[in-house]
């Protein structure tokens, strides 16, 4: 894959078996949601967590992500709700769905009538390409920190920054759903090296870094992308920068083929002309959602 720092791959599912998670909820894990609305065949993405606490989730799609309330599931139905908000109105959407056939079927109450969605388990790999806000648990002293892992030619990198400064990390490996890397710094005249290792889960970075002061956990959260970050410039702007990135051919569109494997789950649903490229103009929807993700 050519080097870009693809948020985007947030959106990605390969249909194989539900997402292991913790409890024995047959409603935990990821789903690939398809509904109907107005002739078109939109896809999103449902995440159901098990914890101690109970269930939570998360919808995700191309207008960003949402947070589920009032997660349940009683008597082999799951019900949630989702609360949006569309030119300044402020609305909840009920939801409920059970399982058939291993299949997530399911409807929900909009303000514009009730409308029939089927869900397939998913599994994901998790997506640690990117820019993440931490805070670290420092001896009961929270520490905003920020971690960008990059890719570029298939090769993986990062950086480390705090209000101390920045550390490039080293040995960056994702593999079996856990990035790890090593963290060198230099404090007082004395050098050392601190280890980490992170996972994703509900849609955020955890993790710890073993120091010789201890183990020392983080959380942290997809950073939001704006006009005046590193992708810089307008939204056309930055879609054919992404077009550019992943363009192999220079042909000035981005194939099947070309598109990182992440991407092609939704593939069809980004070329919108059915012409078997995806262009500039359409890679604007993937800007608009890595910008509302």
């Amino acid at each position: 894959m050519r080097g870009i720092t693809c948020v985007v791959l947030a959106m990605a599912c390969c249909v194989i078996v539900p997402t292991a998670l913790a409890g024995d909820s047959e409603f935990a894990g990821d789903w690939e949601v398809k509904q109907e609305f107005r002739g078109q065949e939109r896809v999103s993405r449902v995440s159901i967590t098990e914890s101690a606490d109970g269930l939570s989730g998360s919808w995700i799609s191309q207008r960003g992500t949402t947070e589920l309330s009032d997660v349940k599931s009683e008597d082999g139905t799951l019900t949630f709700v989702r609360k949006m908000e569309r030119q300044g109105q402020a609305f909840e959407i009920s939801c409920e769905a059970s399982i058939v056939d291993g299949n997530l079927v399911g409807k929900m109450v909009t303000p514009r009538g009730e409308r029939d969605f089927k869900g397939v388990a998913v599994t994901s790999e998790p997506t640690f390409i990117g820019s993440w806000d931490l805070i670290m648990d420092f001896q009961g002293r929270e520490i905003a920190s920020t971690l960008d892992i990059t890719e570029n030619d298939g090769k993986l990198g990062g950086m480390w920054s705090s209000e101390r400064g920045e550390s490039e990390l080293e040995d960056v490996k994702i593999a079996d759903g856990e990035l790890t890397f090593i963290r060198n710094m230099e404090r007082q005249g004395q050098e050392f090296t601190l280890d980490a290792t992170a996972k994703i889960e509900g849609g955020k970075l955890v993790g710890e870094i073993v120091s010789p002061m201890g183990e020392l956990p983080f959380t942290g959260t997809m950073a939001k992308k704006t006009e005046g970050d590193s992708a810089g410039g307008t939204e056309a702007e930055r879609a054919a920068e992404m077009v550019k990135q992943l363009d192999a051919n220079n042909d000035g569109k981005v194939t099947e083929d070309e598109a990182p494997e992440q991407m092609k789950q939704f593939f069809s649903m980004l070329d919108v002309n059915a012409d078997g490229h995806v262009d500039a103009t359409e890679m604007v929807r993937v800007i608009q959602f890595m910008d509302q993700s």
